[in-house]
């Protein structure tokens, strides 16, 4: 996406949706949580995949794939990242 859009909704300059080299999506008809399932469990060479707040999973892609899975939540007005894939009630 275009920095300037990226900038608008509060995202990092360094973020790797400037580049093209991730993008955030839904799947009609599961969850959030249960797309990172897929993923997860996928021989895809994805570099993060991220529950963001079981409404959208951003994925993204590297010359050095890691596979690291992530939940973002909020918890006292501020964005917080967990290691793994979990259910948002049960980081509350």
């Amino acid at each position: 996406r275009p920095l300037v859009l990226n900038r608008a909704i509060g995202s990092s300059d360094n973020s790797q949706h400037v580049t093209g080299h991730a993008a955030d999506f839904v799947v009609h008809g599961l969850t959030p949580y249960e797309v990172c399932e897929i993923l997860e469990k996928s021989l895809l060479p994805f570099d993060q995949c991220i529950n963001e707040f079981n409404k959208w999973v951003h994925v993204s892609i590297s010359d050095n794939p890691r596979k690291e899975m992530l939940t973002a939540y909020r918890k006292d007005g501020k964005v917080k990242y967990k290691q793994g894939l979990y259910r948002l009630e049960d980081l509350q």
